[in-house]
């Protein structure tokens, strides 16, 4: 199955860095909705985690490699036999719990900000099996996404140190920043 991907350059992320595909059915990993997570205990939440987690973490050690260009853009492809399931419901959980998952396997080294880029999501509806395809498009850092700082800048930042009466005051004093290149 080829998944859908938006056309706007879609040919320039590609060529940026490698893809990875995973496809897998989510009623036997049983991806739990947002309302489904939220309508019970919350003890009874973290098991489903928990289960879901390990067995997503299985899948993804055995099918995908480690990620070394980051940020990394998500395309879901949600399939599923009926319209029962309202998408966001179904992106939203699902989405969490794969993500962390990723992290877990040892794919990816974080789910935050700095890791992961873009999220896209589609619904096919009336297919056999339900099941979710999921591709990784790596990228490398551009600048836009990097502090902007030179080499020989420096910041003020307020320290304790100890003044001639042997007193600690609160003093600014400038430091000089670590910048390491990235070529």
């Amino acid at each position: 199955m080829e998944l859908y991907l938006p056309e706007r350059g879609l040919s320039s992320r590609r060529a940026c860095g490698r893809v990875q595909r995973v496809e897998f059915n989510h009623d036997v990993y049983r991806l739990p909705t947002l309302n489904q997570m939220f309508g019970s205990h919350f003890h009874e939440r973290g098991k489903v985690k928990k289960a879901v987690e390990l067995a997503l973490t299985r899948l993804f050690r055995t099918r995908l490699d480690k990620v070394v260009g980051y940020p990394v853009d998500f395309y879901f492809v949600w399939s599923n036999r009926t319209r029962r399931v309202d998408p966001d419901n179904q992106a939203s959980a699902g989405q969490k719990l794969i993500l962390d998952a990723l992290q877990k396997a040892g794919v990816m080294e974080n789910d935050g900000t700095y890791h992961v880029g873009r999220l896209y999501h589609d619904f096919e509806y009336g297919v056999k099996e339900a099941s979710v395809s999921i591709e990784l498009v790596e990228r490398i850092y551009n600048d836009d996404r990097l502090k902007s700082v030179g080499k020989g800048d420096s910041i003020s930042i307020r320290k304790r140190v100890p003044s001639g009466n042997g007193r600690k005051k609160k003093r600014r004093v400038s430091e000089q920043l670590e910048l390491f290149d990235l070529d």
